[in-house]
């Protein structure tokens, strides 16, 4: 808070971004009561968070008043199955629930998306093509990338038994790109 204060009243710098991987509901609340309470007005925050239960409608509103225009959600599926396989700790019910009071509180949703992860079959795919078009209305952009496994990721150490198990349901790349441009 100190860093945003001193950047906006030495530069009047305005435009903020809270780069971390993953801003809980917890955290957003001691930002926001704390930006508040040392007046710091006409800035605009963008940041990371997963759709988790903690960002209620109340916090969401407390967000806006703070600064916060924009989220980028790590929504990565619209398949319960592969959000589990993920591990992410997300409910699709949740994550359909905050994206409409972030939208009705004036916060732009960025949705990034991962395909392909061990496990997701075709159909899987197109449940999230169909959650991001069932939402579209509340949703301002959506980022999507093909899975990578990287060394540091908490998949790294399951993957091999994953991509054994569902070698078979990786989703073609022309079947990929069918479904994107329904």
């Amino acid at each position: 808070i100190q860093t945003i204060k001193y950047l906006k009243d030495t530069y009047n710098c305005r435009y903020f971004l809270l780069h971390n991987d993953d801003l809980p509901p917890s955290r957003a609340r001691k930002i926001c009561s704390a930006i508040i309470k040392h007046k710091i007005k006409n800035i605009f925050i963008n940041t990371y968070a997963r759709l988790v239960d903690g960002f209620n409608d109340d916090l969401l509103r407390l967000m806006r008043k703070a600064g916060f225009c924009s989220i980028r959600w790590g929504l990565e599926s619209g398949s319960q199955k592969v959000l589990d396989l993920m591990n992410k700790g997300i409910n699709i019910h949740t994550a359909s629930r905050i994206l409409q009071n972030s939208n009705r509180n004036k916060i732009a949703n960025i949705c990034l998306i991962i395909f392909n992860f061990p496990g997701e079959s075709l159909e899987d795919a197109q449940k999230t093509v169909k959650f991001l078009k069932d939402h579209a209305r509340y949703i301002a952009k959506v980022e999507y990338q093909e899975f990578v496994l990287s060394s540091w990721a908490p998949i790294y150490k399951r993957y091999n038994k994953l991509r054994k198990k569902y070698q078979k349901e990786i989703v073609k790349k022309e079947e990929l790109q069918t479904i994107l441009r329904r």
